[in-house]
Parts: structure tokens; C-alpha cells; sequence
């Protein structure tokens, strides 16, 4: 297939020489770019090589799209509207650009329908921002894109952890805590493909596109789960047993999972309401946390900011806060909605 020609209007430039990243200062999220950097299924973009305001990051195998801007002090606010302004949106992103070649991403992934079916479609109806730390530009986004007739909804702001594995102190110590939460309960296990779909099913942020990263995430060892054996269940209850055997999707008796993202950002730990506050949730988050840093994948999650129980728990895994989404949106917060957005800041739907 030859080089896609197109009708470019958009101010970006493709980033293909990785080399960029190590002169970029002052991004708060700049873990988050080092981690997608690593995975390689996300297509970087910028205004400006030697100066960027904005980064745009476009995941390979969903419809997320990414913004990572300087620090408020340093960012001038207009570049960035012109950059968003200058992109056609109503089709694919890489329709925007030029010189993309379709083949040469295909080749990057076996999970394929969001670049053929979606990133180079001639219309598209949904795709998501995430991870944007400014919320000047959260609010501008809301605005901009209704007036572009998109629908557009957010949910609840998050604040952003990390370990840090470059400290080699630390990481030693890290893994011998998660080891001694683990204690070699054989009930954690990999999740296999057959775990994918009934996942898929009960995903809160359940998108067109999110059987690919769960699919993704178990191919490549970062996705667990817990799973009761016939005769063994933590605190025994004949009335759980039989609500998760009498679940026909789930024949593997899961009962709580979490899985890695193709940004290198745990997603979605879920227990089964029956089965919560036994300290399931906890070994399973071990478990993936050590299996990241093991894949030397910077251990990233977030939460909301009011989730107290999902704090105190990734708190005593040692996670370290990183960021928050809720800087200076106080009065946001009241006319959010929680909906399907896999724990990013603005679900945009045309």
C-alpha cells in the first residue's frame, strides 16, 4: 500500500527518531511517555521539535489519544488550541497527517481493526482523550469539541501513581514487599484468552476497542487474576460458590483481575462484590505490579481522587503519588459524569 496522500491541515509533525523524548522538559507526565515509548504501540506527534508545547500520543490498537503539555507556567495556551484546531476530527487521525503508511503500523500489531476500521476511516463516531494534566485544557477540550458537534462527557478526576524502578534501592525493596503480599497463593494466575471476553463484559470503561488491550495485556504476561479452585475458596461461603459456577461466562471461577494497558498503566482492578475485603484484590495487584517491573514497565496506576480504599491499597503495594487531574477544577468536579473512559479525562462522542 502506498503512502496515504491526504489533504493536510494539521501543525504536527511525526515523531519517529525516539531520540526526541531525551531533550523534552518540564512534562509532568513524562513517565507516562516513557512507558508508551517502551511498549511501542503508540504513534508520537508534536508541534515543534525543538520546542514542543504539546505531545499527542495515538494508541495502535484503540481510540485513545493522549495530550501531554508543558507545566502551566511555561505553556503558551494558544499554540496547543491551534494544534487541536488545525486537525480534522470527524475522520481518522492519520488522515490528518501526511506521510503515514498504513502498512508499516500494521506491521506493529496483530490487533488491527482500530487502525484500518478506525485511525484511517473516512468517518468516525467516539475516540477518547486521556492522561491531560492541565485543566485549563480539559476545559477547552469540553468547550471546542461541542462546538464541533461532538458530544462531550467526563468523568471524575484521578490522581496518578508510580513506583519508582530506577532507584535501585527501592526496587529491591519493592519486590520483596510484593513478594511477602503474594506468599505463593496459587490461586493467582495468569489470565488466558478465555478470561478476555467475560472481562470485556463487566469493564466499567468498556469501549469498541477495549478487547484489544485486554487481549494485548494477556498475550504479552501482564494480566492476573484469582481464581477459586473446586474446594478451595478464601473464607468458604456455599452462596459464593455457587453465584460464580452458576455464571455461565465465567467457567474459570475468576473473581477478581487487573491487567497492564498498552500505555504500561494498570487498569481496571475488579473483585467480585462477594469476594471483597479478603485481600484478594491486593495479591492480584502484586502480582501484576512485580510482573511489570520484572518487564522493567514502570509501574503506573490511577485512581479517583476520593477513592480512599484504592489509595490506602496501592499505597501499601508503594506506589508514590505522582500528579492529579483535580488541580484548579474544583468547580468542575460537580458536572462530571462517570462514564465509559477507561480512566482518562474526556470521552468524546460525535
Amino acid at each position: 500500500m502506498s503512502i496515504q496522500e491526504k489533504n493536510n491541515k494539521s501543525l504536527l509533525i511525526h515523531i519517529k527518531d525516539k531520540s526526541f523524548f531525551k531533550k523534552v522538559k518540564g512534562i509532568p507526565q513524562f513517565d507516562f511517555i516513557e512507558n508508551q515509548i517502551k511498549i511501542g504501540l503508540y504513534e508520537f506527534f508534536t508541534d515543534n521539535y525543538d520546542s514542543p508545547s504539546i505531545i499527542v500520543s495515538i494508541s495502535l490498537i484503540t481510540n485513545f489519544i493522549k495530550l501531554f503539555t508543558l507545566n502551566n507556567e511555561n505553556l503558551n495556551f494558544e499554540i496547543v488550541k491551534n494544534v487541536i484546531k488545525s486537525i480534522d476530527w470527524n475522520k481518522g487521525f492519520f488522515n490528518n497527517i501526511n506521510a503515514i503508511e498504513m502498512d508499516e503500523l500494521l506491521k506493529k500489531t496483530n490487533q488491527t481493526n482500530s487502525i484500518q476500521n478506525h485511525h484511517f476511516s473516512n468517518e468516525i463516531k467516539t475516540f477518547y482523550f486521556g492522561d491531560i494534566e492541565n485543566p485549563i485544557l480539559v476545559k477547552f477540550i469540553e468547550e471546542y469539541f461541542k462546538e464541533c458537534g461532538f458530544e462531550a462527557k467526563t468523568i471524575p478526576f484521578y490522581n496518578h501513581f508510580i513506583i519508582d524502578i530506577n532507584d535501585i534501592d527501592n526496587k529491591i525493596k519493592i519486590i520483596t514487599k510484593l513478594n511477602s503480599i503474594i506468599s505463593n497463593d496459587d490461586n493467582i494466575v495468569p489470565l488466558s484468552k478465555s478470561d478476555a471476553y467475560y472481562i470485556d463484559e463487566n469493564y466499567r470503561y468498556k469501549t469498541e476497542f477495549s478487547i484489544n488491550e485486554i487481549l494485548w495485556a494477556i498475550e504479552n504476561g501482564l494480566a492476573y487474576g484469582y481464581k477459586i479452585n473446586n474446594n478451595k475458596i478464601v473464607d468458604e461461603n456455599d452462596e459464593n460458590k455457587k453465584k460464580i459456577n452458576n455464571n455461565n461466562n465465567n467457567n474459570n471461577n475468576l473473581v477478581c483481575w487487573n491487567f497492564i494497558k498498552s500505555d504500561g498503566k494498570s487498569s481496571n482492578l475488579y473483585t467480585l462484590p462477594e469476594f471483597r475485603g479478603k485481600g484478594i484484590a491486593l495479591k492480584v495487584k502484586a502480582n501484576l505490579t512485580l510482573s511489570s517491573i520484572e518487564k522493567n514497565i514502570i509501574p503506573l496506576c490511577s485512581t479517583a481522587y476520593d477513592n480512599t480504599i484504592s489509595n490506602s491499597l496501592i499505597e501499601k503495594l508503594g506506589f508514590k503519588y505522582s500528579y492529579s487531574n483535580i488541580n484548579n477544577n474544583n468547580n468542575n468536579n460537580n458536572n462530571n459524569n462517570n462514564n465509559n473512559n477507561n480512566n482518562n479525562n474526556n470521552n468524546l462522542v460525535h
